[in-house]
């Protein structure tokens, strides 16, 4: 059988792991050991309870059959995706994710420890007789829902830990560049607001019926047997999983949500089962006649729509309340550094750090397009756009941009749309063209 090797794409913000799932049988074959008095664990003795479970959380170069529908392959880790992959893990604040069986979203469960074995004989998981490779992750895992401690872990139901998460593999490493710009936009904002919503403590909602979660699992369960096919988006299959595993919602996506279900209503004439073209197959990914019915309840009950405004097709029109885009900022001074004006290269400080960034930006754009397009970016012309930007967010900005590094950061990715494509994304977008290469055909240099 194939031989398949995961991998993070770092230029993808959804590849990593979303959460750790404890299972019955764990695809990696390392059952973990609970560390209490009540729960034997051999070569040790624990004074009291502390309800800890530790195992195994990834294994690298370790073998794991996976089927998809005939297909059959194994896939593995190398110690580099295995590091990546647990670092990312908690930059990005999952320590509380967890689920049961990758199904039911657990709460009161939070990793404590995490680690890489660096060394065969003196790591920790030595002292509870487990025997892993080094370049293992490894994880501890605090239990303080007395269910999943009394009702799963101490009846032996669980056995060991299972990830949760996006990769990529060698193969099909370009798939990621090939989605559209408009999923590319979707992914990139509610990356934004996922990130937001941990940092700024927003509120989400995960108050949606029974009816929205069945529905996205009985998609999940047909694609385990049958695969996607030609069906779906990165966006509505990470929909269907948020959905199945009843995850907290931004008002945001709950605003995709309505907009989604009510444009493709139609969908559902023309597809009557899963096996039927993709129409059933998605609406549901995305929760179906119920999720519509609770989306709009929701954003009408928030004040976020007037349902009386909303257009035939389904497009949600901001609430009265949210300012648009060209809005002046009422707090001009921007944040920390941001100074300046939209129009000069100069006012604003590029700190180091961003700096780095933007050079990074600069190389692998030139490692892929320099000989293709017969011109290059530099680090000079990205922090001049940057700059820009910093000024840009003290005259306006989109609602959903919440501080000047990020609006920057947006107008540099539209600066690299445009070099790479000959034409900007948004045709209103001309201010930059006066650093383009002279050969670039929209460049004011000609």
């Amino acid at each position: 059988m194939r031989i398949i090797e995961l991998l993070i794409d770092e230029d993808e913000l959804l590849s990593g792991i979303e959460a750790i799932s404890i299972v019955d049988r764990p695809a990696i074959q390392e059952n973990f050991i609970a560390l209490s008095e009540q729960t034997k664990v051999e070569l040790t003795e624990v004074d009291s309870e502390k309800r800890i479970l530790m195992g195994a959380a990834l294994v690298p170069n370790k073998n794991i059959y996976r089927a998809d529908g005939e297909d059959e392959y194994y896939i593995y880790f190398s110690e580099n995706t295995v590091r990546k992959a647990s670092e990312l893990f908690l930059m990005r604040g999952n320590q509380n994710e967890s689920t049961l069986e990758h199904e039911a979203k657990l709460y009161g469960l939070s990793v404590v420890e995490s680690w890489i074995i660096e060394d065969e004989t003196h790591d920790k998981s030595r002292k509870y007789g487990m025997e892993l490779p080094v370049g293992t992750w490894m994880v501890s895992m605090k239990v303080n829902n007395d269910e999943v401690w009394n009702n799963y872990v101490k009846t032996g139901k669980v056995k060991g830990f299972s990830i949760e998460g996006y990769f990529t593999d060698k193969v099909n490493m370009g798939e990621v560049n090939q989605i559209s710009e408009v999923e590319a936009e979707e992914i990139l904002v509610e990356m934004a607001d996922y990130i937001a919503s941990k940092k700024l403590d927003l509120k989400t909602y995960s108050d949606y019926p029974q009816g929205v979660v069945n529905n996205a699992k009985r998609v999940l369960e047909w694609v385990d047997k049958n695969g996607w096919g030609s069906c779906g988006t990165a966006v509505g299959k990470r929909r269907a999983s948020q959905l199945a595993s009843k995850s907290n919602l931004t008002v945001s996506t709950i605003k995709r949500m309505y907009s989604f279900l009510s444009r493709h209503k139609g969908d559902l004439e023309a597809s009557k089962s899963y096996s039927d073209g993709c129409g059933k197959l998605m609406y549901d990914a995305w929760g179906g006649k119920a999720a519509l019915r609770w989306s709009r309840g929701k954003l009408k009950s928030l004040g976020e729509i007037d349902l009386a405004e909303s257009d035939g097709e389904g497009d949600v029109k901001t609430s009265p309340k949210a300012p648009k885009s060209d809005t002046a900022n009422p707090s001009p001074k921007g944040e920390g550094t941001a100074k300046g004006s939209a129009k000069g290269k100069t006012g604003a400080k590029v700190s180091s750090a961003d700096r780095k960034t933007l050079q990074k930006k600069a190389d692998e754009f030139n490692d892929k397009y320099r000989d293709k397009l017969a011109y290059s970016v530099t680090v000079g012309m990205l922090a001049s756009v940057f700059q820009r930007g910093l000024g840009a967010f003290n005259t306006s900005h989109s609602p959903k941009v919440r501080s000047a590094k990020q609006w920057a950061l947006a107008r540099v990715n539209a600066y690299l749309y445009l070099m790479k494509n000959g034409r900007p994304q948004n045709p209103k977008y001309t201010t930059d063209y006066d650093l383009l290469p002279k050969k670039h055909p929209k460049s004011s240099k000609k």
